[in-house]
């Protein structure tokens, strides 16, 4: 591979991320004003493990799985409470979490195929209720 195509590549990885969604809205009502992509194994297994509480601060953690499943999501090494917004593949939300308690474990009772991390007390805040439709601007 030449420098030139190293290159090109790096560009078009740029490009990708610069297309990428900035800001999260529920019913044309801004709800983060930046979205972290947890896309690679690391972040997924990760996430806000020894983040410290500002991470979460008008940010939304987006956490896309492979395929549509039951999945449990951990709080280990994770010191501050978040709320969590579960979603079906077209990002209707089918499951809503409130305060998440610190070192705990949520085990969702619906297949999902996309959550979000936030702020605690952000579904409440926002007034963000089931079948709200999540999008990604």
């Amino acid at each position: 591979m030449t420098i030139k195509s190293l290159t090109h590549m790096n560009n078009s990885k740029k490009n990708q991320k610069m297309q990428r969604s900035r800001r999260l809205f529920i019913k044309k009502k801004q709800i983060a004003s930046k979205i972290i992509y947890c896309d690679s194994i690391f972040m997924q297994g990760t996430g806000l493990m020894m983040k410290p509480k500002s991470s979460v601060k008008n940010t939304a953690w987006l956490f896309k799985l492979r395929r549509a499943r039951k999945t449990g999501i951990t709080m280990f090494m994770v010191f501050f409470p978040i709320d969590i917004i579960c979603m079906d593949k077209d990002n209707k939300i089918i499951e809503l979490v409130r305060n998440l308690k610190p070192f705990s474990r949520y085990n969702t009772e619906e297949k999902i195929s996309s959550f979000i991390e936030l702020e605690s007390g952000s579904i409440k805040k926002h007034s963000i209720k089931l079948k709200d439709k999540i999008i990604l601007k």
